[in-house]
């Protein structure tokens, strides 16, 4: 499992596929929602995100988690098509 500190950035690269018999060829177009939660519950956190091919590339600058364990969603929405991913990850508090 990831583990980052509260006062770190996150950046998660996301290789995305689509089954070789879609239609679908690239994420142009695409409309790409990331966040991440806390996996007990509590207000979610948007990230940004970048594309390049097809790779999405999720980020979350520094100091946007409280400690805890987090889960990262990115859903990639194109031609009607829907995909999710999610990443579990742990917060740890910083020592400065």
């Amino acid at each position: 499992m990831l583990t980052i500190h509260t006062q770190d950035s996150l950046i998660v690269d996301f290789p995305v596929s689509f089954p070789s018999t879609g239609n679908i060829q690239s994420l142009t177009g695409a409309v790409v929602v990331v966040s991440a939660a806390p996996a007990l519950g509590g207000a979610t956190v948007a990230g940004t995100h970048v594309i390049v091919s097809n790779t999405i590339t999720a980020t979350f600058p520094a100091a946007s988690f409280t400690s805890g364990v987090w889960r990262l969603q990115v859903k990639v929405t194109i031609s009607g098509e829907v995909q999710t991913f999610e990443v579990t990850f742990t917060v740890m508090p910083s020592n400065t």
